[in-house]
């Protein structure tokens, strides 16, 4: 750039289109300030947008891809860990040797609330202990 000789000078289409440049360019415009500061006649009518806009869609697009990867990674670890509480709720519970138990139908038939037996059975439980 820095050239005495005019012919020998790169001109303003390729110092935008150095790598350089275009990073630096990226990290101080949005698209849009960067349209209204680079649509003068300078640039002789060619069409320096588009690499700039292939290179934030590849952003964007590598950002969404990362987002969902994250997201598949947490979901997975969720579920590990509520399988993890799981089987250690049913170990806990084989150790006291308590079985899961659930009222007979003649209950569900009368009562038709399973919560209330739940309720009722608790309070057995506790003028038991």
């Amino acid at each position: 750039m820095l050239q005495k000789d005019p012919a020998r000078r790169p001109s303003i289409n390729a110092i935008l289109k150095m790598p350089i440049i275009e990073k630096r360019i990226g990290q101080f415009l949005e698209d849009r300030d960067f349209r209204d500061e680079f649509s003068h006649t300078l640039l002789h009518n060619q069409d320096v947008f588009k690499a700039f806009a292939k290179k934030r869609e590849d952003d964007d697009k590598s950002k969404k891809q990362q987002e969902e990867l994250r997201k598949k990674q947490a979901a997975a670890e969720e579920e590990k860990q509520r399988i993890k509480e799981e089987e250690e709720t049913r170990k806990r519970l084989e150790a006291l040797n308590v079985n899961p138990y659930r009222p007979p139908q003649s209950y569900y038939n009368q009562y038709q609330d399973e919560g209330f037996f739940y309720h009722q059975l608790d309070d057995y439980k506790k003028k038991l202990a």
